[in-house]
């Protein structure tokens, strides 16, 4: 049985720092060409974390066709306390990029990671420790993908992350 045609699996929630951290990384290893994250503040327990960020720069290095999308709602943590995740991405600009959502996207506070259209992690904000995640759900994943997809198109490249590396 193909990844395409093998069962589902089921949502599951995910509690606490470190399960949360753990699956985000599981995930974000599972891809093959594709990470999608929507993000309020790319919240460094989970998005700063060396097995995340390992495993999306193995998938930035994997193919010149692999995509990493990131919707960034506020950059302003970012912009004043680092974080690694922008840091490869203007290292590696042509496979991952940074926009901010339109205005009528960033009011909302739910965070979204999508893998391949497949595997995906998905949180509300204002409950930080708790969140839902399945590791092979074509269906959902695509709900959710394209709701990322409709933000994303409607976004802007976020020109404040942006550096130019000599």
């Amino acid at each position: 049985m193909s990844a395409e045609t093998a069962s589902p699996s089921p949502e599951f929630s995910v509690e606490g720092v470190l399960e949360l951290r753990r699956v985000c990384a599981e995930i974000t290893a599972q891809a093959n060409r594709t990470i999608d994250l929507l993000s309020n503040e790319l919240d460094a327990m989970l998005y700063d974390q060396k097995p995340f960020l390992e495993s999306i720069k193995q998938l930035a290095l994997r193919s010149h066709q692999s995509r990493i999308r990131i919707l960034l709602r506020d950059n302003s943590r970012a912009q004043r306390e680092g974080h690694r995740l922008v840091e490869l991405a203007r290292q590696l600009p042509s496979n991952i990029e940074i926009r901010r959502p339109a205005e009528a996207h960033c009011q909302q506070s739910d965070e979204l990671l999508i893998a391949d259209g497949s595997g995906y992690f998905r949180r509300d904000e204002r409950n930080r420790t708790l969140g839902f995640a399945s590791y092979r759900n074509r269906l959902q994943a695509e709900q959710l993908g394209r709701r990322f997809e409709e933000i994303w198109q409607q976004g802007s490249n976020d020109s404040d992350l942006r550096r130019l590396h000599l």
